[in-house]
């Protein structure tokens, strides 16, 4: 039986569809499961200087937690956006990870900006791809503001689906516009050859993905002065941390070299 993976940048429902796989399938779902590989490890893979033998030992606790998870029929779910960014290289030439199943869980980027920028005065940037790690698809060099990072990570992982997509036994495309449908629901099920209970014809109030309410006019006017002031707004603090972590990375990197 297939083990089911998520790719997706965050902001987009990975919380909601480890609740329709937990209430409707048999399969053990997860969402962002322990070792999570943000962090160093996110780091540390997409660069080139070498992985510790810290990150090593994450990588290989998490490869042993899922197969641990999994029931005995090999089943498992995760949906976690470091699927993608940080661990999908250890498991995707494995045999007994086969067959993989991938949802891309997609949003329209506008939506995944505002959202974000509801969050972001206390998101960790620990789970983010950052602009110039060195084992990115689309690189950048100079520094980037908080929100420009966002769209930019939006791609990116677009770009890494479409690079392993076809390492993945099955893929499924799914809209956050789509994802409170069970109509999409049984396509998808139908789709992974996955048995599930009954769908309603519509999922239930407690179980349906609610974005955060907030003023998108007031929420994007502060990313147009965020955008113009290069950070100088609602994301100082992120902005502090995520140069404060490049001037660190550029340190360790010239380090390593000597």
């Amino acid at each position: 039986m297939a083990k089911i993976f998520v790719a997706s940048t965050g902001r987009c429902g990975t919380l909601f569809c480890t609740e329709i796989f937990k209430n409707y399938t048999d399969y053990p779902a997860f969402h962002e499961a322990d070792p999570n590989c943000k962090g160093q490890t996110l780091r540390e893979v997409n660069n080139k200087a070498g992985i510790t033998e810290k990150t090593k030992l994450e990588l290989q606790t998490k490869v042993a937690r899922i197969i641990e998870n999994s029931d005995s029929e090999g089943r498992y779910f995760e949906s976690s956006h470091t699927f993608i960014k940080a661990f999908v290289q250890q498991i995707v030439y494995r045999k007994d990870f086969h067959p993989l199943y991938v949802i891309y869980l997609h949003r329209n980027p506008l939506e995944v900006l505002l959202s974000y920028a509801v969050k972001c005065k206390n998101y960790e940037l620990d789970w983010f791809l950052h602009p110039h790690w060195q084992n990115n698809i689309t690189r950048c060099t100079r520094g980037l503001s908080f929100y420009e990072i966002v769209l930019w990570q939006i791609n990116e992982v677009r770009e890494r689906f479409l690079l392993w997509k076809d390492k993945f036994d099955k893929i499924f495309d799914l809209n956050f516009q789509d994802i409170n449908d069970p109509k999409i629901w049984k396509i998808l099920f139908d789709h992974f050859e996955i048995d599930h209970k009954a769908l309603p014809e519509t999922f239930p109030a407690d179980l349906k993905k609610n974005e955060m309410q907030y003023d998108k006019a007031e929420i994007f006017q502060k990313v147009c002065l965020n955008w113009n002031q290069r950070g100088k707004d609602i994301t100082v603090s992120a902005q502090e941390h995520f140069f404060k972590l490049k001037d660190q990375e550029i340190a360790q990197m010239k380090k390593d070299k000597q």
